[in-house]
């Protein structure tokens, strides 16, 4: 911990340091439950200001752990729980001699270059949102990390990039322009070739098949129970007609009117039928053209639902992408009433 403090003050950047640690082969902190280890980070290094949280923010270095910063909380929509940051003004701060391991002016040091650094960083990136449209799309197929934009508009491995050659070997960038105009230009390629085009009218009519079939299987086991409980009626008042009437049949009657009237009701309701949306698989496709032109945030959750997560991989001098289209996202069918019907917009 003192080295990262040292040339941290020394003018060494978190990125740099972080860099160093894993060209070094020292052991970064535990991992986040379901990941696996990727080495050291900046941002383990640097943390934040606010949440006191980071290597060189953390107070427990100079013997003064903090107490009660996170509470955990119940999400009822969940089932989860998750950790909430308390007001600082309900933190606990305690003094322990035994636990520190960073002289006081190197941590002043360290501090006041954090602090001017802060102040003299462009803008605020915290909690932005995916700006291109394939943002969050792209995956390293090395070492899982995100492609993310570095300089210049170019995508690239942002474990390369964050932690060095130590933890993902993969340093090949790419212009943001290009990769999204030969993404593209695959997609609707594949998307639009006469077979991809075939399977997907295939399972589109297999589907219809399936929901109609169903919704007319229930129909007829409707009408049938109709039937039964009118010949039930029948009986019923043919007895009472010859003077059978006792406790017993009077309960029957009462019962097989009420079936009736329950089993007409659910028929005189409106019929349900497939609708698809839209029913023409070239039109989906101008659709699909459409949104990607005029909305990149709905544009890239299309994409999302289409693709998935893009792997780029070296293969020589440059990147292979691997496509993996999910023509049965793009067949959306749903059942809706036959009355009042006014077919949504794709």
């Amino acid at each position: 911990m003192e080295k990262i403090f040292r040339l941290y003050a020394g003018g060494m950047s978190p990125k740099g340091i972080a860099r160093l640690l894993n060209e070094e082969r020292v052991p970064a902190p535990r991992t986040i439950r379901g990941r696996g280890q990727h080495g050291w980070s900046w941002t383990t290094i640097c943390g934040t200001r606010q949440k006191g949280l980071g290597i060189l923010r953390n107070s427990i270095y100079i013997g003064r752990p903090v107490w009660n910063r996170t509470r955990k909380v119940y999400n009822p929509d969940t089932g989860k729980r998750a950790w909430r940051m308390r007001p600082q003004a309900a933190w606990v701060t305690q003094d322990a001699p035994r636990l520190r391991i960073i002289p006081d002016d190197l941590w002043a040091r360290a501090q006041a270059l954090a602090e001017e650094r802060r102040r003299n960083a462009k803008g605020n990136f915290r909690g932005q949102r995916p700006k291109y449209l394939f943002s969050g799309l792209l995956r390293c197929g090395e070492c899982g990390s995100h492609f993310v934009i570095q300089q210049r508009g170019y995508y690239g491995c942002s474990a390369y990039a964050h932690k060095g050659p130590a933890v993902c070997a993969n340093n090949r960038l790419v212009p943001r322009e290009r990769i999204e105009r030969l993404l593209l230009q695959s997609i609707f390629e594949e998307l639009c070739a006469p077979d991809i085009l075939a399977r997907i009218q295939r399972r589109f009519v297999a589907r219809v098949a399936e929901l109609t079939g169903g919704i007319r299987a229930a129909q007829r086991h409707r009408d049938a129970e109709l039937e039964r409980a009118r010949a039930e009626l029948a009986n019923i008042e043919a007895a009472i007609r010859q003077s059978v009437v006792t406790a017993t049949t009077r309960r029957m009657l009462e019962d097989a009117e009420a079936k009736i009237a329950r089993l007409e009701a659910e028929a005189s309701r409106p019929v349900a039928r497939v609708v698809p949306l839209p029913s023409v698989v070239e039109q989906m496709f101008r659709d699909l053209q459409a949104t990607l032109s005029t909305d990149t945030d709905a544009a890239r959750a299309t994409l999302r639902r289409l693709l998935g997560e893009i792997p780029l991989r070296r293969e020589g001098r440059y990147l292979d992408a691997e496509l993996r289209l999910n023509v049965g996202s793009l067949i959306p069918i749903s059942v809706v009433p036959e009355e009042g019907l006014e077919p949504p917009r794709a």
